[in-house]
């Protein structure tokens, strides 16, 4: 695995690779100080693709991915699963780009990343700007909450997005009920992925009946049981 350390020794001759387009680093131990480093490097090349899975980056990941992403307009595809980025990092993230000028819009990875319910509710923020076209969120400990606050972003703001993970969320009827509202007129998104949940068939016969244009995965869903 690469460390902070080794990365350093690399990143003269990653700086020099202005042509780059992808960049996979995933499954490191770059850390914070590793990350600092590779994004230096980085600052003035035409890279499309960043992969930075599972290297033990931490909440403040979030910002320095986001400031990159305003420094380097190619790039719009980015991949920060199992990070620990938790709800500070999502709200980060979230706050530096929220603001921004429009660019490519974005196919984020924040998977297992244990964002929860505040986390979701700021990465909503982005949602209403139009700024992403694919959002995988799987595994993030959302729960119905959370994907509320998500939904009230999605009403009238859908025209961008064109794919939704929400697998292993701990997501119930109520957590669906939201998404039909604010989804039941949109044409755009393709695919929407609910898988291993605790979703009832009668709320997931719902949804696909309302999104009848949008592919819905669901499998392993076990319904809250009353009491």
């Amino acid at each position: 695995r690469i460390t902070a350390e080794a990365i350093q020794q690399w990143a003269p001759a990653l700086s020099e690779l202005k042509e780059l387009k992808v960049l996979n680093l995933a499954h490191n131990q770059l850390e914070l100080r590793g990350l600092e480093v590779v994004l230096q490097a980085l600052g003035d090349c035409q890279l499309e693709e960043l992969v930075l899975t599972d290297n033990l980056l931490g909440p403040k990941a979030g910002r320095l991915v986001a400031e990159l992403l305003l420094q380097v307009p190619s790039l719009v595809t980015v991949n920060l699963s199992e990070n620990f980025l938790q709800e500070e990092g999502a709200a980060m993230f979230a706050k530096v780009l929220r603001g921004a000028a429009p660019r490519a819009r974005l196919s984020l990875d924040l998977s297992s990343n244990d964002l929860r319910v505040a986390g979701a509710k700021a990465l909503s923020s982005l949602l209403e700007t139009d700024a992403v076209r694919s959002l995988e969120l799987a595994a993030n400990r959302l729960h119905d909450f959370g994907i509320k606050a998500m939904a009230q972003a999605l009403k009238g703001h859908w025209a961008s997005l064109i794919f939704l993970g929400l697998q292993e969320n701990n997501i119930s009827d109520e957590g669906v009920t939201a998404l039909l509202e604010a989804l039941r007129d949109n044409q755009e998104l393709q695919t929407l992925e609910l898988d291993y949940n605790a979703i009832s068939d009668s709320a997931l016969s719902a949804l696909t009946s309302a999104l009848t244009a949008c592919r819905i995965t669901s499998a392993g869903n076990r319904p809250k049981q009353p009491g």
